[in-house]
């Protein structure tokens, strides 16, 4: 009994390490508490955590190859005229040359001004958007937006470098999306931040260096396509991490499909970092 006794304090003095009952003052930081003291929990698991970035970047995987095809759409239909409108200047006194300017549409602005919305709602909205049939709607939105803006984003990227390239660029980075997922899959566990930038390293510079050697003119091209990519990927990796371990997040085992929307308009996490801290440093104000 003794015994008994003796295992039953240790136990209960090991649980007060991770659980101390006086911070939960009101309902509302109980619920808080508790769900970041479960979700914590959840993802201290390796198996957990490994299996969670794999469902994570299935659905990352469909949604940026949806990019792709927007993207494909822009330059190949009639869809790039809804994005962009191209001015034609006249020039008597060169006789009638024509200059070409591509400027963005209304639907650009709109479409970026929509994917900054839902981007902001995915990761300050909670549970409120991810509550049915609302979490359907923000899917369907930010898939359709954020296509229109990638594609709009792509077209202007041809005019600074090769159509190639561009294609080169982000369908690199989709493959080392794949990469992440089967090497996760195969492994089961999560990547390391070093494994990751092998990868990219090693996916990136040969191919680009690949690409010099065949077409030595414009190397600065090449140059900034595999910089593109790098800087893409590794801030791809610490998001990921962010998103696993972010208390405002508070992300369920079954919710993986927010994270890798979070992580398909990861260009706009930027933004999303700053009102983070102007609302960190104005809440501390107040």
């Amino acid at each position: 009994m003794e015994m008994n006794n003796n295992q039953n304090l240790y136990l209960l003095n090991a649980q007060q390490q991770y659980y101390n009952p006086y911070s939960f003052e009101t309902q509302g930081e109980q619920t808080q508490e508790l769900n970041f003291f479960n979700y914590q929990g959840q993802f201290q698991s390796s198996n957990i955590r490994s299996e969670f970035i794999q469902n994570m970047y299935t659905f990352l995987a469909i949604e940026f190859l949806f990019n792709l095809g927007m993207m494909a759409l822009g330059f190949y239909t009639g869809m790039g005229s809804w994005l962009v409108r191209l001015n034609c200047l006249q020039d008597f006194e060169e006789g009638f040359e024509f200059y070409s300017c591509l400027t963005p549409s209304w639907l650009f602005y709109v479409s970026l001004f929509v994917s900054i919305i839902l981007q902001m709602m995915l990761y300050f909205g909670g549970n409120f958007a991810r509550k049915d049939p609302l979490n359907y709607v923000v899917l369907l939105l930010q898939l359709i937006f954020f296509g229109f803006t990638f594609a709009t984003i792509c077209i202007f990227m041809v005019l600074s470098l090769q159509e190639l390239v561009v294609w080169i660029t982000w369908g690199l980075i989709f493959i080392i999306i794949l990469i992440f997922k089967i090497l996760g899959v195969l492994n089961k566990k999560e990547i390391s931040l070093l494994q990751g930038a092998i990868i990219i390293v090693g996916a990136s510079i040969p191919l680009i260096l690949i690409l010099i050697f065949l077409r030595y003119r414009l190397i600065w091209e090449k140059c900034l396509s595999g910089f593109i990519i790098v800087i893409y990927g590794i801030y791809l990796m610490f998001e990921t991490r962010f998103i696993m371990s972010n208390k405002r997040l508070n992300l369920q085992l079954d919710q993986y499909l927010f994270g890798s929307l979070l992580l398909n308009g990861l260009m706009f996490q930027p933004l999303v970092r700053i009102f983070e801290m102007i609302f960190f440093a104005f809440g501390r104000n107040n």
